[in-house]
C-alpha cells in the first residue's frame, strides 16, 4: 500500500499527522516531497542511491548516521557502501557525511522516543476520536 494512503485512527492522513507532529517538535525544518525524485531515480534505493550521494561531494554535507546493526547491515552492504565507492570512483573524491548522532549510542533508545509535546497531541487526537 502506497504511504500517502495510510490513515491513523482518528482518520488523517499518516502523512499530514507526521508533518504535524514534526511542527510541533522542530517547526524550523523545511519540508520536501522527494516522491517525485525518488521515482525518476529508479524508485528503489539502490537504484537512486548514487545519486542521492552526488551532491555532497561539494554542494553540502550529508548529516546521517549509517547504522551497522543486524537489522540495517544488509542495507547498508547492498546499496550505501557500493554506491559510496562508485560515487568515489566517479569522481574521485568521497561524498562528505557526518555524524547526524552521536556515533557511540545511534541506536540508543533515546532516538525513538517522542517529546512530551507530541504525546500529548496523540492523547487529545485518540480522546476525540472515542467520543
Amino acid at each position: 500500500m502506497n504511504i500517502s494512503k495510510l490513515r491513523t485512527t482518528w482518520d488523517e492522513s499518516l502523512v499530514d499527522f507526521h508533518h504535524r507532529m514534526l511542527s510541533i517538535v522542530a517547526p524550523q525544518i523545511e519540508l520536501f516531497d522527494g516522491s517525485y525524485w525518488v521515482k525518476s531515480n529508479g524508485g528503489k534505493a539502490e537504484n537512486y542511491y548514487v545519486n542521492l550521494l552526488t551532491p555532497f561531494i561539494c554542494h553540502g554535507i550529508l548529516f546521517e548516521n549509517f547504522v551497522t546493526n543486524a537489522e540495517e547491515q544488509r542495507f547498508a552492504e547492498e546499496v550505501v557502501y557500493p554506491a559510496f565507492k562508485e560515487v568515489e570512483q566517479l569522481f574521485g573524491l568521497k561524498p562528505l557525511i557526518l555524524p547526524l548522532l552521536p556515533p557511540h549510542n545511534a541506536s540508543d533508545k533515546h532516538w525513538f522516543c517522542y517529546s512530551e509535546k507530541v504525546e500529548k497531541e496523540v492523547l487529545r487526537c485518540l480522546d476525540s476520536w472515542k467520543r
